[in-house]
């Protein structure tokens, strides 16, 4: 998404004449591949923002995430600016303002950074600039939160990682390493790993992470689930061995897996979910497994004692708004019994979703496809499901219902494939400019937003 937040940056920055600061900082400090050059950058750029008052435009997950790394400077955020200010007056800590509270900004002592989510629709983009240059056309801009955020947190995490101290997983998922691809993160994941077996001659350069489908069994019926679990008519777990054996294969065709995830459906509904688990964190080349959860599942205490392995990860969605009685009840429950054992985890509070509609076809052009691929952050949603590795959530949920197809190319077939056709297979996978699910999307501009979680039963 950084692409287009430039694109978009550059246009406006001629057509407004917005005054952008600290580009040539950022864009230095991700070229470069010295330790000792990023903490210099990152250095010089604390300092001169330091003593400024920080105003940020959002309060999503990347606000969060900024917000995080400032504090950890004792930076604090003046107000924050954002569309759902009337329905938010107060983030952590601190005002949910319109954008014309710029109008009052202190602009030669402020900064504003540009906190916008991924998944925030490419209009949308422009009218935060178009709201920045109506209200405070003056005041210095950073454009892009999530790299400063990067930047910010650089100094101290490297420091923690040369000084062998501990780290923990989900510090780096709740600083955003995943999707900054921070290099001190990726470092430590080879150095917890397993070992490295990789048995393929040509394994994947470039194929680093990957979702299991672990079957369309749920508690939930969301009407937007990505992967449109509520519309299966036939529901079912995805068998035990057949998950490990995909797992094994594609990690020894890899240079190295980051992380697995472990999707749904509900994952800990699945029976043998402690076996597969076990099994999976026994996998060389992989740095760690991630398991997502709606929370309104109560574990066993053996469960819930498994994700003390500082290798395991679980990620809770919050759909305490969208249940009642007993799930509710459960979600309660599990956060207490993950603080009273120490348990970390993520916690995505996430709002709003994006719908990206049926099956249907779109009439998109051939540079449409070509381009919404690029720039769409579902596109590398790798999904795995019965053997057979799918590009995004869209273009799983639409063969195995029945409305598209396999076509040759667009999918990996893991279990047909040899060793060094699978390595191979991987790196050409990465390489497809389009899906045909991609014509049969409304990502990744014209998805509109809907509240997180809204339930089929609720209508």
């Amino acid at each position: 998404m950084n692409e287009v937040n430039n694109k978009i940056k550059d246009e406006l920055s001629e057509k407004l004449n917005i005054k952008f600061v600290f580009t040539e900082e950022i864009k230095k400090f991700e070229e470069s591949e010295s330790f000792a050059d990023k903490s210099d950058v990152a250095t010089d750029l604390l300092k001169k923002i330091k003593d400024k008052k920080i105003i940020v435009y959002g309060i999503g997950a990347t606000g969060t995430q900024l917000t995080y790394a400032l504090q950890r400077y004792g930076i604090a955020v003046d107000f924050y600016i954002d569309r759902r200010w009337r329905d938010t007056f107060d983030f952590m800590g601190r005002r949910v303002c319109d954008a014309k509270e710029l109008l009052k900004a202190d602009i030669e002592n402020s900064y504003l950074v540009v906190a916008i989510n991924s998944e925030i629709v490419k209009a949308f983009d422009e009218d935060i600039y178009v709201n920045i240059y109506n209200n405070a056309r003056d005041i210095p801009v950073i454009a892009n939160g999530m790299e400063l955020t990067n930047i910010l947190n650089y100094v101290a995490c490297n420091r923690r990682f040369q000084n062998k101290e501990n780290f923990e997983i989900v510090d780096c998922l709740n600083c955003g390493a995943e999707s900054q691809g921070c290099h001190i993160y990726n470092e430590y994941l080879k150095s917890i790993a397993q070992g490295r077996k990789v048995i393929s001659n040509t394994p994947s350069r470039y194929f680093d992470w990957f979702g299991y489908i672990m079957g369309q069994v749920c508690t939930l019926k969301c009407k937007h689930c990505c992967e449109c679990v509520p519309y299966f008519s036939t529901k079912k777990f995805s068998k035990a061995e057949v998950v490990i054996s995909d797992c094994r294969k594609i990690a020894a065709c890899c240079e190295f897996l980051r992380y697995i995830e472990l999707i749904g459906g509900e994952p800990l509904l699945h029976p043998e979910f402690k076996y597969i688990i076990e099994e999976l964190l026994k996998i060389e080349n992989v740095g760690y497994i991630k398991v997502f959860t709606n929370g309104t599942i109560l574990p066993e205490d053996e469960i819930l004692e498994l994700f003390k392995n500082p290798r395991l990860v679980l990620t809770m969605s919050n759909y305490m708004g969208q249940v009642s009685g007993k799930m509710l009840e459960n979600t309660l429950m599990l956060k207490s019994k993950l603080k009273d054992n120490n348990i970390k985890y993520v916690y995505s509070d996430t709002k709003s979703w994006t719908d990206w509609g049926g099956f249907e076809l779109r009439n998109k052009t051939e540079d449409e496809l070509v381009n919404d691929f690029k720039d769409c952050f579902i596109a590398n949603c790798h999904r795995v499901f019965e053997s057979k590795l799918y590009r995004c959530p869209h273009q799983y949920a639409g063969i195995i219902l029945g409305e598209m197809e396999h076509i040759e190319g667009e999918y990996v077939d893991i279990e047909k494939l040899s060793y060094d056709e699978l390595g191979q297979a991987l790196d050409e996978f990465e390489m497809l400019k389009y899906t045909d699910a991609c014509k049969r999307c409304n990502m990744p501009y014209n998805a509109p937003e809907v509240p997180a979680g809204i339930q089929l039963l609720d209508e």
